[in-house]
């Protein structure tokens, strides 16, 4: 039945190894760009969508330890702020193929840090222990390990400038 290419092998002798597609290694140039866009929707759904389904949980699992906000009033103006602070984070996670996750951390401090000074006394008037603060706190946190993440997935595609190799070896 070897005339017939739909048919099933018939032994061992008939079956070919199908190759493993090439990794195609990517500049890092490339790698930021992929990083980028991925980390301002991935911020933009996790700021926004997580930061919701955070505050439920957090509501609804562990309330006893944390507070109610006495008024949910102005909260849409809270989602967007988290939603768009944290699309802002997963745009910098275009730096990570520069310089790793460890070169990340003072930018994510300093984006911390700006937002502390921009929203100062929204976070000075507000208690710490209610629920959205706390998943606010969950969801600014949330890049250091993703940029961990992004730290690995750009050094096993990443290009060695000049030799035209990856940086790791294929397993």
């Amino acid at each position: 039945m070897t005339d017939n290419p739909f048919a099933p092998p018939s032994d061992d002798t008939d079956r070919g190894s199908i190759p493993a597609p090439a990794r195609i290694p990517k500049t890092r140039l490339e790698l930021a760009g992929q990083a980028s866009v991925c980390g301002c929707l991935g911020g933009a759904l996790v700021g926004t969508f997580g930061f919701l389904l955070a505050v439920a949980a957090i509501e609804l699992l562990l309330t006893p330890p944390f507070k109610s906000p006495p008024n949910y009033g102005q909260f849409f103006i809270v989602v967007i702020g988290v939603g768009f602070y944290a699309s802002l984070f997963g745009v910098c996670l275009g730096v990570v193929p520069y310089v790793t996750w460890l070169g990340y951390l003072p930018l994510h401090f300093l984006g911390l840090w700006l937002i502390w000074m921009i929203d100062k006394q929204f976070f000075l008037e507000v208690e710490w222990t209610e629920a959205p603060m706390v998943a606010m706190f969950c969801v600014f946190l949330l890049p250091t390990p993703v940029a961990v993440c992004v730290g690995g997935w750009a050094g096993r595609y990443a290009r060695i400038p000049g030799s035209g190799t990856q940086a790791a070896t294929l397993k």
